[in-house]
């Protein structure tokens, strides 16, 4: 009697719980993450290079109030923001997420959403004006997103600083038509929600628009 055929075992996906061992293991020991995707444990090994403070380490405001104002309204994606509102930022609004804009340096320019959720974003430094690239954030979807030059979802405990690990996150770099310099970063923050491919795919159209937008 011939033997059923056996299907090849398909690798367990990481629980938080996997993510969260790992990471208290790069961070107390100074062991290799495993059990986490690559990209972000190369993310957060750039992160601790970098001196980011684990336990909480709020980004800085590099664009105070009143620099910020002229300097977003001279920034290429000022023309189209509305645009990308009117597509992405509603959408997260009625998920109880923010949509954000960055520039090519990870300095947010925009910050979108309902006061309650803005309030709570504010608690961990997503501001307009904070300064959200790896280097000074650790890891998280606009500043992996710059580093990457690709399109990022960040999961919840992925992050590399405790307090942001309540949120996740998806960007999307946007180019500049003609020479793909980057031009800046779109992301959506939220919960749980956010971690779906519905939203990594409406980021990346979103970016996509923005850049036919500027062509």
């Amino acid at each position: 009697m011939v033997a059923p055929a056996r299907l090849p075992r398909l690798p367990r996906r990481s629980s938080v719980s996997d993510v969260r061992q790992a990471r208290e293991a790069l961070l107390e020991r100074g062991a290799p993450p495993v059990g986490v995707r690559g990209m972000v444990a190369d993310s957060w090994l750039r992160s601790a290079a970098a001196g980011v403070n684990a336990d909480n380490s709020p980004p800085p405001i590099t664009l105070a109030t009143d620099l910020l104002a002229d300097y977003r309204a001279g920034h290429p994606l000022a023309e189209i923001f509305p645009l990308l509102y009117d597509v992405a930022g509603r959408a997260a609004e009625d998920c109880d997420s923010v949509l954000a804009v960055a520039d090519e340096r990870g300095r947010l320019l925009w910050v979108r959403g309902k006061p309650a959720v803005l309030r709570r974003a504010e608690s961990i430094g997503f501001v307009e004006g904070a300064q959200w690239d790896e280097r000074h954030a650790g890891t998280n979807a606009p500043g992996m997103a710059l580093c990457l030059d690709a399109p990022v979802t960040i999961k919840s405990a992925e992050h590399f600083v405790r307090p942001v690990q309540r949120w996740s996150c998806a960007a999307a770099p946007v180019h500049e038509p003609g020479s793909d310099a980057i031009l800046g970063v779109i992301d959506v923050t939220g919960g749980r929600a956010v971690d779906s491919p519905q939203t990594i795919a409406m980021v990346r159209a979103a970016a996509r628009m923005a850049e036919s937008e500027l062509a």
